[in-house]
């Protein structure tokens, strides 16, 4: 899901470079200069904003410099056939970056752009050279981490190669509490972890893990578990159950599902975060544009959300206690 909904993402930034480079285009051509700016400002803060959300860190890093520079140029009033080249070129480096590749974009200063008139040539203001990343010797990117904890070693071995085959990041305890203590320190996507093992159980694992981290998502392993002990680990919020003896295909299956919903959440929560963060810009926006009615809207749609989250993380509280 969350593929896919990256696949969504650069067909519609795809849409929004398109149009900052119309807007570009038309100041050059000597079209109203404020309309335009502000077309182009919006491709850039929602380009900059979504990679963000989607954890496109070199390309939300790279949009946001973009931005601010461009901003820097709305008192001006007017641009350089020169400093347009420039920002076209920004655009052609964010496609690189956007389709897996790296680019050697130069990010200038306000000064230094400001140093270019019309008539100089786009040659000197630009140090581009886009490169693609070497291929990995792995069969793919690593999706995630996952933690798996069990007391028999031959078992931690034939699990590791299962979630390493789905090209997971693997890391494995033998025992609840060293698990813990690296949870603690790093938490991981997932932790597959066996009910039954001496001193520390996984029962007890949940339980401690949850009064320090509510969104580390659990599967459970156990040879014997009982319909008590499964809506026991229910209520601490546990994703999945693997009974022993386990097959391959048993595991990786919940495994891959479980991933899915766990990476969907941590989607759902980060676009809130985003939309609440962005909204100050929004509704400035909205308010110098006269539209009330939608200011008024999207301020109800957001209490609704926040209210509903706020409900949710009440009742994960309650539950637990």
């Amino acid at each position: 899901m969350h593929n896919e909904m990256i696949e969504e993402f650069k067909i519609e930034a795809a849409e929004m470079f398109e149009s900052a480079e119309e807007g570009f285009l038309n100041i050059e051509k000597g079209q109203d200069f404020l309309g335009n700016f502000n077309l182009i400002f919006r491709s850039f803060h929602s380009l900059k904003g979504a990679a963000g959300m989607f954890g496109l860190s070199e390309l939300q890093n790279h949009m946001h410099k973009l931005e601010s520079l461009f901003e820097a140029q709305k008192p001006k009033n007017a641009m350089g056939k020169a400093q347009i080249d420039y920002f076209l070129s920004g655009i052609d480096a964010a496609k690189v970056l956007l389709s897996g590749g790296s680019s050697l974009f130069h990010h200038l200063s306000e000064e230094q752009l400001n140093q270019f008139n019309s008539s100089e040539a786009a040659a000197p203001v630009l140090s581009v050279a886009p490169t693609q990343k070497k291929a990995s010797k792995a069969q793919g990117p690593q999706r995630g981490l996952i933690y798996i904890v069990d007391d028999e070693g031959d078992i931690l071995e034939i699990l590791e190669s299962y979630m390493s085959e789905l090209n997971f990041e693997v890391k494995t305890f033998l025992s609840a509490q060293s698990a813990l203590d690296a949870i603690v320190e790093t938490p991981p996507d997932i932790v597959l972890s066996d009910i039954a093992m001496p001193i520390k159980d996984g029962i007890a694992l949940v339980k401690e893990v949850r009064e320090i981290n509510p969104t580390v998502t659990f599967i459970m392993i156990s040879g014997n578990i009982t319909k008590e002990r499964m809506l026991e680990l229910i209520s601490y919020d546990v994703y999945g159950f693997i009974e022993k003896p386990f097959r391959e295909d048993e595991i990786k299956t919940i495994c891959e599902r479980v991933f899915s919903i766990a990476q969907l959440n941590t989607l759902l929560t980060r676009s809130l975060n985003y939309i609440l963060y962005q909204f100050s810009d929004l509704d400035n926006y909205l308010k110098q544009a006269g539209k009330e009615n939608v200011r008024v809207s999207l301020k109800s749609e957001l209490k609704n959300l926040m209210q509903i989250q706020a409900e949710l993380n009440e009742k994960k509280k309650n539950f637990h206690k």
